[in-house]
């Protein structure tokens, strides 16, 4: 109902992409169209960059692998690899829990080699006030969803505790994304629990509608969910919406 102008970003073209990565040395001409698009998203190309940097340029079809891949090279793999994960998952948990993106630095003066090592990997960065926060957001939420995968039902118990939340959206969104591509049997018993929730809130609803027709190649148990959704007067506009052009979906359907 707003009387505004509408602007429109689009994602710097694959030419473009293309030159960047050749200036950096890498031979992108040949790469899937998974791969490509990947890399047009700024941050996802950032990150690229930043794996080929300690040796690993091979194309990726999707984020969350890249992110795996910089966390395991980065983090695990450095002298206190295990406590620095374990610190970053206890961080990025607070941060949920608050709801807030920075927590003051001085929470965290007992663990000052484990935040150093966070900090030299590119996961973590201080504030000029000193506060403590992840370099981007997309880090956060994919360290927070790998302390999901750790706990059975941890995802779907934060997020039904928090439904009138919108900061729990951005959460759910990585986290169902990550726990479908490492663990496909935790993530339907997560998507489902939260779906089949009595009187989910519409925001969340919706949500996982999007989500759902997202996913290039829907499997059997999604198609039975957006199936049922579809044949709700006042959810089948969305899901209409949420598949168009989607080539899964309009095989599935």
């Amino acid at each position: 109902r707003v009387d505004a102008e509408s602007v429109n970003l689009q994602l710097p073209s694959w030419d473009r992409v293309l030159s960047i990565l050749e200036a950096q040395g890498v031979k992108a001409g040949n790469w899937n169209s998974d791969a490509k698009e990947v890399v047009r998203v700024p941050q996802q190309l950032n990150t690229f960059l930043q794996l080929r940097a300690v040796g690993i340029d091979e194309p990726v079809s999707n984020y969350t692998a890249m992110l795996d891949s910089l966390w395991n090279e980065r983090v695990l793999k450095g002298g206190n690899g295990g406590g620095a994960a374990e610190l970053a998952t206890e961080i990025a948990e607070l941060m949920a829990e608050k709801e807030t993106l920075w927590l003051a630095g001085a929470r965290f003066d007992n663990r000052t080699e484990d935040v150093g090592l966070l900090m030299s990997a590119g996961v973590l960065t201080r504030s000029e006030q000193g506060s403590v926060g992840f370099s981007h957001q997309t880090v956060f939420e994919h360290v927070l969803a790998r302390g999901f995968a750790k706990n059975e039902g941890g995802l779907s118990t934060y997020v039904l505790a928090r439904t009138d939340s919108l900061f729990v959206r951005p959460k759910l969104w990585s986290a169902l994304g990550y726990l479908r591509g490492v663990e496909p049997a935790s993530y339907q018993a997560e998507l489902e629990r939260i779906w089949r929730e009595p009187g989910l809130r519409k925001h969340l609803r919706f949500l996982l509608l999007e989500f759902l027709g997202s996913q290039p190649k829907p499997t059997d148990r999604e198609a039975l969910l957006l199936a049922a959704a579809i044949k709700e007067e006042d959810l089948r506009p969305l899901v209409l919406k949420a598949i168009t052009g989607s080539e899964g979906w309009f095989k599935r359907f």
